[in-house]
C-alpha cells in the first residue's frame, strides 16, 4: 500500500512465506506499508464464488457495489470488467484520453480503459465508441482474457472444435471470439453455465468475473 498525500493506493506484491518477505516493483518513492486486507461482504455467504471474491477484493481487483455488499449475481458492464482486468494485471493509467467519444476523460473508468487500449486488451464497438455501460457478454470476456494472456506472453492457441465440442450451444460463439473462448475453456478460466451449455452470448456476472480473474492470476480458485 502506498501513500503520497492522497488516498492510499494498492501496489501489489508477492509474498515469499519461506523468507517472510514481500517483493513489489515500484516506480517512485512514497511511504509504503505492508497490510493484510480482508473485505467483509454480507451477500456472498454460501455463494459458489465466495472465496474467489474475497481473494479478488483482498488484491484490490474488485470492490463492492455498496458498503458491505458485493452483488455477486449482478451483471457487469464492459467498463467494470476492463477496470478489474487492468487492476489484476497491475497496469498503470498515465492518461485518461482515448479515441472513444463515449469515454469522458473524467469518468471513473477512463484511466483503466486507456491503459487497456494501450496494452491491446480491448477494442471498441466501433472506431469511436467503446460502449462502457453495455453489459459484458461471456464471449467478450473470453476475448479480453485471451488478449491479456498474449500481452503477458502466454500461449493462447487452442482448437475451438476440440475445446468447445462438449457444449450444445458452441455454434453460438461469435466467430471473432471462437479462438479466445477455446483458450479460456481449455485452460479452465471459463466454465460452462451447465455441463452442456456455455452461454457465450449471456451476460457475465460479478461473481464469475472475480472467480475467473483469480483463476487467471493464481491458476487455482474456488469454483
Amino acid at each position: 500500500l502506498a501513500g503520497d498525500g492522497n488516498a492510499p493506493t494498492y501496489v501489489g506484491g508477492t509474498v515469499n512465506p519461506n523468507k517472510d518477505t514481500v517483493s513489489v516493483g515500484l516506480t517512485h518513492f512514497s511511504p509504503y506499508a505492508v497490510l493484510q486486507y480482508q473485505a467483509t461482504f454480507t451477500d456472498t455467504a454460501g455463494n459458489w464464488a465466495a472465496h474467489d471474491i474475497d481473494v479478488a477484493a483482498a488484491h484490490a481487483i474488485t470492490d463492492g457495489v455498496a458498503p458491505g455488499l458485493f452483488g455477486p449475481n449482478l451483471s457487469l458492464t464492459r467498463a467494470t470488467f476492463v477496470t478489474m482486468l487492468v487492476r489484476a494485471l497491475g497496469l498503470q493509467s498515465s492518461s485518461t484520453s482515448t479515441a472513444f467519444t463515449d469515454v469522458s476523460p473524467s469518468a471513473w473508468y477512463a484511466g483503466p480503459i486507456a491503459a487497456a487500449v494501450r496494452a491491446g486488451l480491448v477494442r471498441g464497438v466501433s472506431a469511436t465508441s467503446f460502449s462502457p455501460d453495455t453489459l459484458l457478454t461471456r464471449a467478450e470476456m473470453a476475448a479480453m482474457l485471451a488478449r491479456a494472456a498474449s500481452y503477458q506472453g502466454k500461449q493462447t492457441h487452442a482448437s475451438a472444435s476440440s475445446a468447445l465440442a462438449g457444449f450444445s450451444d458452441a455454434a453460438s460463439v461469435p466467430s471473432w471470439a471462437a479462438a479466445s473462448m477455446a483458450y479460456a475453456v481449455s485452460t479452465g478460466l471459463i466454465r460452462g453455465e451447465s455441463a452442456t451449455t456455455l452461454a457465450p452470448q449471456g451476460t457475465a456476472t460479478r461473481a464469475q468475473a472475480a472467480s475467473i480473474l483469480v483463476r487467471y492470476l493464481f491458476g487455482s480458485a474456488g469454483n
